[in-house]
């Protein structure tokens, strides 16, 4: 007697291929937060350096001392203007 196992191969393969293809999605998922993680952490920097390179030149000129003229607030306002610039700028 000869048994008939119709679309058994067929549903095998379904499950494999959707693992593999949820195995790829999530690599992807997960370089695309490394890329962006990357970025966030390039534009950060780039714009605590522009923010020490806005020094006040008459006191490097008098004393040789890197000195910033801006309370906290301007700081961090600069700091945001920065970062909006870099961000704004990019090819996100």
């Amino acid at each position: 007697m000869k048994r008939a196992e119709c679309g058994g191969i067929t549903v095998f393969l379904t499950l494999v291929f959707s693992l593999i293809l949820t195995m790829m999605l999530v690599i992807l998922e997960s370089a695309y937060l490394a890329s962006g993680r990357a970025v966030a952490s390039s534009v950060a920097g780039a714009a605590t350096e522009s923010l020490f390179a806005d020094f006040f030149a008459p006191l490097f000129e008098e004393y040789h001392v890197f000195g910033v003229c801006k309370s906290a607030e301007e700081a961090q306002e600069s700091y945001r203007e920065y970062v909006d610039a870099m961000l704004a700028g990019s090819a996100w």
